[in-house]
Protein backbone atom coordinates (compact mmCIF):
# COMPACT_ATOMS: atom_id res chain seq x y z
CA UNK A 1 0.00 0.00 0.00
CA UNK A 2 1.59 3.27 -1.14
CA UNK A 3 1.96 6.40 0.96
CA UNK A 4 -0.29 8.28 -1.45
CA UNK A 5 -3.10 5.78 -0.86
CA UNK A 6 -2.63 6.01 2.90
CA UNK A 7 -2.64 9.81 2.66
CA UNK A 8 -5.81 9.79 0.58
CA UNK A 9 -7.50 7.42 3.02
CA UNK A 10 -6.47 9.55 6.02
CA UNK A 11 -7.72 12.76 4.41
CA UNK A 12 -11.00 11.10 3.40
CA UNK A 13 -11.46 9.72 6.92
CA UNK A 14 -10.95 13.18 8.43
CA UNK A 15 -13.49 14.71 6.03
CA UNK A 16 -16.01 11.99 6.80
CA UNK A 17 -15.52 12.48 10.54
CA UNK A 18 -16.12 16.23 10.15
CA UNK A 19 -19.24 15.77 8.03
CA UNK A 20 -22.41 16.04 10.18
CA UNK A 21 -23.66 12.62 11.20
CA UNK A 22 -25.20 10.74 14.14
CA UNK A 23 -21.87 10.08 15.87
CA UNK A 24 -20.41 13.59 15.89
CA UNK A 25 -23.82 15.10 16.71
CA UNK A 26 -23.98 12.67 19.62
CA UNK A 27 -20.53 13.78 20.81
CA UNK A 28 -21.58 17.42 20.51
CA UNK A 29 -24.74 16.98 22.61
CA UNK A 30 -23.09 14.82 25.27
CA UNK A 31 -20.14 17.21 25.64
CA UNK A 32 -22.47 20.18 25.90
CA UNK A 33 -24.57 18.42 28.54
CA UNK A 34 -21.84 16.86 30.66
CA UNK A 35 -18.61 18.71 29.87
CA UNK A 36 -15.44 18.09 27.88
CA UNK A 37 -14.00 15.29 30.02
CA UNK A 38 -17.22 13.31 29.95
CA UNK A 39 -17.57 13.99 26.24
CA UNK A 40 -14.16 12.39 25.71
CA UNK A 41 -15.37 9.29 27.57
CA UNK A 42 -18.23 9.07 25.07
CA UNK A 43 -15.63 9.30 22.29
CA UNK A 44 -13.74 6.40 23.86
CA UNK A 45 -16.91 4.33 23.62
CA UNK A 46 -17.50 5.34 20.00
CA UNK A 47 -13.93 4.41 19.07
CA UNK A 48 -14.22 1.06 20.83
CA UNK A 49 -17.29 0.52 18.67
CA UNK A 50 -15.31 1.38 15.54
CA UNK A 51 -12.62 -1.11 16.57
CA UNK A 52 -15.24 -3.81 17.05
CA UNK A 53 -16.78 -2.93 13.68
CA UNK A 54 -13.34 -3.26 12.08
CA UNK A 55 -12.82 -6.64 13.72
CA UNK A 56 -16.25 -7.80 12.55
CA UNK A 57 -15.39 -6.70 9.02
CA UNK A 58 -12.08 -8.58 9.12
CA UNK A 59 -13.59 -11.88 10.28
CA UNK A 60 -16.61 -11.60 7.98
CA UNK A 61 -19.33 -10.92 10.55
CA UNK A 62 -20.23 -7.59 8.94
CA UNK A 63 -20.73 -9.21 5.53
CA UNK A 64 -23.00 -11.82 7.10
CA UNK A 65 -25.13 -9.26 8.96
CA UNK A 66 -25.57 -7.02 5.92
CA UNK A 67 -26.56 -10.05 3.82
CA UNK A 68 -29.48 -10.88 6.15
CA UNK A 69 -32.18 -8.15 5.92
CA UNK A 70 -33.90 -9.13 9.18
CA UNK A 71 -30.65 -8.66 11.12
CA UNK A 72 -30.13 -5.22 9.64
CA UNK A 73 -33.73 -4.31 10.48
CA UNK A 74 -33.35 -5.49 14.07
CA UNK A 75 -30.11 -3.53 14.39
CA UNK A 76 -31.82 -0.42 13.02
CA UNK A 77 -34.69 -0.68 15.51
CA UNK A 78 -32.25 -1.32 18.37
CA UNK A 79 -30.34 1.85 17.48
CA UNK A 80 -33.54 3.91 17.25
CA UNK A 81 -34.79 2.51 20.55
CA UNK A 82 -31.56 3.44 22.30
CA UNK A 83 -31.73 6.98 20.96
CA UNK A 84 -35.31 7.28 22.23
CA UNK A 85 -34.10 6.04 25.62
CA UNK A 86 -31.45 8.77 25.71
CA UNK A 87 -34.11 11.33 24.75
CA UNK A 88 -36.26 10.10 27.64
CA UNK A 89 -33.34 10.41 30.08
CA UNK A 90 -32.71 13.98 28.90
CA UNK A 91 -36.36 14.90 29.44
CA UNK A 92 -36.37 13.30 32.90
CA UNK A 93 -33.32 15.30 33.92
CA UNK A 94 -34.76 18.48 32.43
CA UNK A 95 -37.90 18.02 34.52
CA UNK A 96 -35.80 17.57 37.66
CA UNK A 97 -34.00 20.81 36.86
CA UNK A 98 -37.33 22.54 36.23
CA UNK A 99 -38.35 21.89 39.84
CA UNK A 100 -35.75 24.40 40.96
CA UNK A 101 -37.26 27.76 41.79
CA UNK A 102 -35.76 29.96 39.09
CA UNK A 103 -36.84 33.11 40.83
CA UNK A 104 -34.73 32.33 43.88
CA UNK A 105 -31.81 30.72 42.09
CA UNK A 106 -31.32 33.14 39.23
CA UNK A 107 -27.86 32.83 37.78
CA UNK A 108 -27.01 29.71 39.77
CA UNK A 109 -25.52 26.76 38.01
CA UNK A 110 -27.36 23.48 37.50
CA UNK A 111 -25.92 20.21 38.73
CA UNK A 112 -24.74 17.58 36.28
CA UNK A 113 -26.26 14.07 36.38
CA UNK A 114 -24.07 11.56 38.21
CA UNK A 115 -23.00 9.43 35.25
CA UNK A 116 -20.08 7.08 35.83
CA UNK A 117 -17.23 6.79 33.35
CA UNK A 118 -18.48 3.33 32.41
CA UNK A 119 -21.96 4.63 31.58
CA UNK A 120 -20.57 7.34 29.31
CA UNK A 121 -18.23 4.92 27.51
CA UNK A 122 -21.13 2.49 27.17
CA UNK A 123 -23.31 5.20 25.61
CA UNK A 124 -20.77 5.85 22.90
CA UNK A 125 -20.16 2.15 22.30
CA UNK A 126 -23.86 1.28 21.95
CA UNK A 127 -24.44 4.32 19.77
CA UNK A 128 -21.82 3.11 17.29
CA UNK A 129 -22.53 -0.61 17.15
CA UNK A 130 -26.30 -0.16 16.77
CA UNK A 131 -25.92 2.09 13.73
CA UNK A 132 -26.50 -0.18 10.68
CA UNK A 133 -25.05 2.48 8.39
CA UNK A 134 -21.61 1.83 9.90
CA UNK A 135 -21.51 -1.79 8.74
CA UNK A 136 -22.54 -0.81 5.22
CA UNK A 137 -20.06 2.07 5.23
CA UNK A 138 -17.17 -0.18 6.17
CA UNK A 139 -18.02 -2.69 3.42
CA UNK A 140 -18.29 -0.01 0.73
CA UNK A 141 -15.53 2.40 1.84
CA UNK A 142 -12.57 0.28 2.95
CA UNK A 143 -12.26 -1.98 -0.15
CA UNK A 144 -11.69 1.08 -2.35
CA UNK A 145 -8.29 1.63 -0.68
CA UNK A 146 -7.11 -1.99 -0.49
CA UNK A 147 -4.33 -3.07 -2.90
CA UNK A 148 -5.50 -5.37 -5.68
CA UNK A 149 -4.50 -8.99 -5.54
CA UNK A 150 -3.82 -9.20 -1.80
CA UNK A 151 -5.35 -12.02 0.21
CA UNK A 152 -4.98 -13.97 3.41
CA UNK A 153 -3.14 -12.45 6.35
CA UNK A 154 -1.78 -9.62 4.23
CA UNK A 155 -5.34 -8.52 3.43
CA UNK A 156 -6.31 -8.74 7.10
CA UNK A 157 -3.28 -6.62 8.03
CA UNK A 158 -4.24 -3.93 5.52
CA UNK A 159 -7.82 -3.88 6.79
CA UNK A 160 -6.60 -3.57 10.38
CA UNK A 161 -4.30 -0.68 9.37
CA UNK A 162 -7.15 1.17 7.68
CA UNK A 163 -9.33 0.60 10.73
CA UNK A 164 -6.63 2.08 12.97
CA UNK A 165 -6.22 5.15 10.76
CA UNK A 166 -9.98 5.67 10.59
CA UNK A 167 -10.24 5.40 14.39
CA UNK A 168 -7.38 7.88 14.87
CA UNK A 169 -9.00 10.38 12.48
CA UNK A 170 -12.27 10.00 14.38
CA UNK A 171 -10.54 10.66 17.72
CA UNK A 172 -8.92 13.86 16.44
CA UNK A 173 -12.12 15.32 14.99
CA UNK A 174 -14.44 14.22 17.77
CA UNK A 175 -12.13 15.52 20.51
CA UNK A 176 -12.14 18.91 18.76
CA UNK A 177 -15.95 18.81 18.72
CA UNK A 178 -16.02 17.85 22.42
CA UNK A 179 -13.67 20.67 23.46
CA UNK A 180 -15.61 23.23 21.43
CA UNK A 181 -19.10 22.29 22.60
CA UNK A 182 -18.07 21.53 26.18
CA UNK A 183 -16.13 24.78 26.60
CA UNK A 184 -18.93 26.81 25.06
CA UNK A 185 -21.61 25.22 27.25
CA UNK A 186 -19.47 25.78 30.35
CA UNK A 187 -19.90 29.53 29.88
CA UNK A 188 -23.69 29.24 30.25
CA UNK A 189 -24.26 26.78 33.08
CA UNK A 190 -27.35 28.48 34.42
CA UNK A 191 -30.49 26.51 35.29
CA UNK A 192 -32.40 28.02 32.36
CA UNK A 193 -29.65 27.22 29.89
CA UNK A 194 -29.40 23.67 31.25
CA UNK A 195 -33.14 23.22 30.73
CA UNK A 196 -32.94 24.35 27.11
CA UNK A 197 -29.88 22.19 26.50
CA UNK A 198 -31.51 19.02 27.82
CA UNK A 199 -34.76 19.54 25.92
CA UNK A 200 -32.78 20.34 22.78
CA UNK A 201 -30.76 17.15 23.24
CA UNK A 202 -33.99 15.17 23.60
CA UNK A 203 -35.30 16.62 20.32
CA UNK A 204 -32.00 15.82 18.58
CA UNK A 205 -32.02 12.22 19.85
CA UNK A 206 -35.59 11.73 18.65
CA UNK A 207 -34.64 13.24 15.29
CA UNK A 208 -31.70 10.86 14.99
CA UNK A 209 -33.97 7.94 15.87
CA UNK A 210 -36.41 8.91 13.13
CA UNK A 211 -33.49 9.31 10.71
CA UNK A 212 -32.23 5.85 11.63
CA UNK A 213 -35.64 4.25 11.09
CA UNK A 214 -36.34 6.03 7.82
CA UNK A 215 -32.89 5.62 6.25
CA UNK A 216 -32.47 3.08 3.48
CA UNK A 217 -29.75 0.45 3.50
CA UNK A 218 -27.87 1.79 0.52
CA UNK A 219 -25.32 4.46 -0.45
Amino acid sequence: MSWSVLGSFTLTSLILAIAPGPDNIFVLTQSALYGVKRGILVIVGLCLGIMLQTLCMIVGVTAFITAVPILMTLLKFAGAAYLCFLAYKSIVYARSVAKIDLSSTSGSSASVPNLSSWKLVRRGFIMNITNPKVQLFFLSFFPQFLPKGVAGFELLAYMALLGFIFTLATVIVFCAVAFFSGALAAQFKSVTFNLCLNYSAAVIFIGLAIYTLSSAFDF
